[in-house]
């Protein structure tokens, strides 16, 4: 009997020992999710934490207000200064990078529409050097493109990945056909500034022409 009681003892030492286990896994591993999770709000984020929205979070599933505060956010902080990709990616595992790169997509429409905004509210002689913030920042963001790989796991090649100066022309020319008559004129205008600008500077050797 005194065997037997033994027995069912050490059971349910084991038993609620492998119970004990079990609930600190799922603890740690709730409590480790909900801190990748937890990010900064973007309006008072710093560089990095501003790329960590970019890379965990699906900014699809946020408000559009977020989208707008990060992406003006994310041009203060990244609007003339070089990121280094390569560093970047090699942090990244494959969904992460995508995840950046889709993210870095969605918040051009934002970023775009505050640019178009921004140039009619300034003075004509405070145009010229808010042109050359933007195409600062387009010669910037254009190097997550590089996260991207045009071969696979197995080495056999992928499908041409699309690069970001093309796809964002690409979308200005679909906002714009669906804007409001001012609208249009107003991107076409800034379109102007930009593409005069761009081409100077890259004749000048200021920045390579797209």
């Amino acid at each position: 009997m005194r065997k037997k009681r033994e027995v069912l003892t050490l059971a349910v030492a084991a038993l609620a020992v492998l119970t004990l286990a079990v609930v600190l896994t799922v603890s740690v591993t709730a409590a480790v999710q909900f801190y990748q999770q937890r990010l900064t709000d973007p309006a008072s984020a710093d560089r990095e934490e501003l790329l960590r929205w970019l890379v965990v979070r699906d900014l699809s599933e946020e408000s559009a207000q977020l989208r707008r505060t990060l992406a003006a956010r994310l041009e203060e902080e990244f609007g003339g200064d070089r990121i280094d990709w390569n560093a970047t990616a090699g942090q990244l595992d494959g969904t992460q990078r995508e995840r950046l790169w889709q993210n870095v997509l969605l918040l051009l429409e934002p970023w775009f529409t505050q640019k178009v905004d921004g140039y009619f509210q300034l003075a004509a002689t405070e145009r010229l050097a808010y042109v050359d913030r933007t195409i600062d920042t387009i010669a910037v963001w254009r190097g997550v493109e590089s996260l991207r790989s045009n071969s696979s796991e197995n080495g056999q090649p992928h499908t041409p990945q699309p690069e970001f100066f093309p796809v964002l022309v690409e979308r200005i020319n679909q906002w714009q056909e669906s804007a409001t008559p001012e609208q249009r004129k107003r991107i076409s205008r800034l379109l102007v500034a930009v593409q005069s600008r761009w081409l100077i500077r890259g004749l000048t050797g200021e920045l390579s022409s797209p």
